[in-house]
Formats: C-alpha cells, sequence, structure tokens
C-alpha cells in the first residue's frame, strides 16, 4: 500500500530540490483534502455491507457497487500523491485525466452525465492545477449530494492571464428547489480554496441553471 495513505505523506524536503518544498506541501493538501475522507468512507460503506449482507437487503449489489467506487478512487489518489511527491509539479493533464475519470464514475454510479470543456487545463501547473481539481471535483459531488440534476457541464478557460471556471447543473431536474434557497447556497470549502489562490468565488442561478464560478490569476498567487 502506497505510503499516503499515512499521517506523512513523505520524507523531509530539507535538503531536496527547490521544488520539492512545493511538491511536498502539494501532496500533504491532497493527502489531508481527499484521501483521509475517502479512507473513511471506504470503511463505512464496508460496515454497511457487511450489514446488508447479514440482513439480505436488496441494496447489499448497490453498496458493493459504491466500495468499489471508493477503492478505485483511491488508487487515483494515492497514484498521484506518489507522482506528485517523487517528481516535478504535476502539470494540469495529470489533474485533467483524473477529471475524466471521476466523470466517468458520476455518470455510473451517480447517474450524473458531466460535460468537461476545458482546453486550458493543460497550460496549468502546481497549485492552480490541483486547486482548481479540487474545487471541480467539490463542486461535482455537492451536485450529485443536493440536487437532482442529470447534467453538468465543466468550463475551465485563460482569459487575460486570469484562469475563469464555471461549474454548472440544469435546475429544472430540481424542481423543489426555489430561487430564493438557492439564493442562499454558499459553498464556503469552495469559496476558501478560490481566496487561498489569489481569486474569488460567486454563485449566480435562475431558473434554469445554478453556476459556480471561480476567478483566480493564471500563476495561482497562493496566500497559503
Amino acid at each position: 500500500m502506497s505510503g499516503a495513505t499515512g499521517n506523512d505523506p513523505g520524507p523531509s524536503a530539507s535538503g531536496a530540490d527547490p521544488g520539492s518544498e512545493d511538491r511536498l506541501a502539494l501532496s500533504r493538501d491532497l493527502h489531508d483534502a481527499m484521501i483521509q475522507p475517502y479512507v473513511g468512507l471506504k470503511i463505512a460503506l464496508e460496515a454497511l455491507h457487511r450489514e446488508a449482507l447479514a440482513s439480505g437487503s436488496a441494496l447489499t449489489g448497490r453498496i458493493a457497487e459504491l466500495v468499489s467506487m471508493a477503492d478505485l478512487t483511491l488508487d487515483d489518489l494515492r497514484q498521484y500523491v506518489a507522482g506528485i511527491r517523487g517528481g516535478p509539479l504535476a502539470r494540469g493533464e495529470f489533474f485533467f485525466a483524473a477529471l475524466r475519470r471521476q466523470s466517468e464514475r458520476l455518470e455510473r454510479y451517480a447517474g450524473l452525465k458531466v460535460r468537461l470543456d476545458c482546453p486550458d487545463f493543460d497550460r496549468l501547473e502546481g497549485a492552480p492545477a490541483a486547486g482548481l481539481f479540487q474545487i471541480i471535483s467539490e463542486a461535482l459531488s455537492n451536485i450529485t449530494r443536493h440536487t437532482h440534476a442529470k447534467c453538468a457541464q465543466v468550463e475551465l478557460v485563460c482569459e487575460n492571464r486570469m484562469l475563469r471556471l464555471r461549474v454548472s447543473n440544469d435546475r429544472d431536474a430540481d424542481p423543489e428547489v426555489g430561487v430564493q434557497a438557492a439564493a442562499a447556497f454558499l459553498p464556503r470549502s469552495i469559496d476558501e480554496r478560490a481566496r487561498a489562490l489569489g481569486g474569488e468565488m460567486r454563485v449566480e442561478q435562475d431558473d434554469v441553471k445554478t453556476v459556480v464560478q471561480v476567478l483566480i490569476p493564471q500563476g495561482g498567487n497562493s496566500t497559503e
């Protein structure tokens, strides 16, 4: 098993190449923000699966699929963290490949079809690439957990050295949520991540769709 699941995702950066401290910080961020929660989720799902088997529940097969999805995602995340820790800061294509796999799994397991329109993702590297990957992942997770949407779109473009990200979902599939209630929606952790990268987030919604929009400098300008 990869050392990424331990409390310390890698050795000290002291005396290493100039980019090693950035790589180590980035790997720790991904480990704490993504791997640890998935480990907890996998353990809980496995316990639920055992209970379902014992009771003969009709949900046993569905829970087994979720355990499989958690396993696959954990394997991916461990590879990403190991790659970041051991080599140059990952470029955008590294994370975009992860987003494609995540989108495929969301369609398979959650029934959410995700369209990725991110021609500028390959131009990113380091903190901006990892930060946007985390923001997109969380935004898509919010859609599956809090709406009945069947379609979502992720758009990323670079304009005047600023990165503009839009994650949207159709709201006509979620009729019980009124515009007034949606207006109070504020994904705090996404807002915090955007600010940490020197940018900002805002939410737009109407009767047709909800859009989470993030604007950050291309270089990241991390305040952390």
